[in-house]
């Protein structure tokens, strides 16, 4: 008889276990709603309020990969407004990406081209502006976004029979003369 016990107990356990598994697993694939469950309004119903629905405004359609970006506000004194950066390939923009800036605030961008390249140009709102190594954005009013293009430059090599090495002594000024002529041209 003891033994028939702990084989009930044993097949008790594991039909348990089967049934934990069983639920957990129905929770983990959303078969069991367990948190919405949790998580629901009382189930007293309210009436329903026939309200108009207003009509959807047709969504702008971007021009020219602009990204519209909704002005963000604090409070009614202040308003931040977002940097976007980006930049090509053949250098670096610092900061990049999206920063933020507060209005009427300033942002310093810092441009390093890479070895080999050059700033070919820098659009701020699709505007080219001049800008060499770094740009600063004052009295920001709105959302800002900035392009940095990078130019691949020829690094011109000179030809090998113009390379002209220093002479012994170190001075790289110095004229190199030739050797002088030890042969006698009459052939004495």
């Amino acid at each position: 008889m003891n033994s028939s016990v702990k084989t009930a107990a044993y097949i008790m356990g594991m039909v348990a276990l089967f049934l934990i598994l069983i639920v957990v697993l129905g929770i983990m694939s959303g078969i069991l709603p367990l948190r919405e469950i949790a998580d629901a309004p009382d189930p007293t119903p309210t009436p329903p309020v026939n309200t108009p629905v207003p009509p959807a405004d047709p969504t702008p359609t971007p021009d020219d990969g602009h990204i519209e970006i909704p002005d963000m506000v604090l409070d009614e004194e202040h308003q931040v407004f977002a940097v976007n950066v980006t930049y090509s390939r053949g250098g670096s923009v610092t900061p990049s990406g999206m920063t933020t800036v507060v209005k009427g605030g300033s942002v310093t961008l810092t441009i390093l081209p890479e070895e080999g390249y050059t700033v070919e140009s820098v659009t701020v709102n699709g505007e080219t502006v001049q800008a060499e190594g770094s740009l600063t954005l004052t009295d920001v009013q709105e959302n800002q976004t900035i392009y940095v293009s990078f130019l691949h430059v020829a690094v011109p090599t000179p030809p090998a029979d113009t390379i002209n090495t220093p002479p012994p002594d170190g001075d790289p000024w110095a004229q190199m003369t030739p050797p002088p002529d030890t042969e006698d041209p009459t052939g004495e």
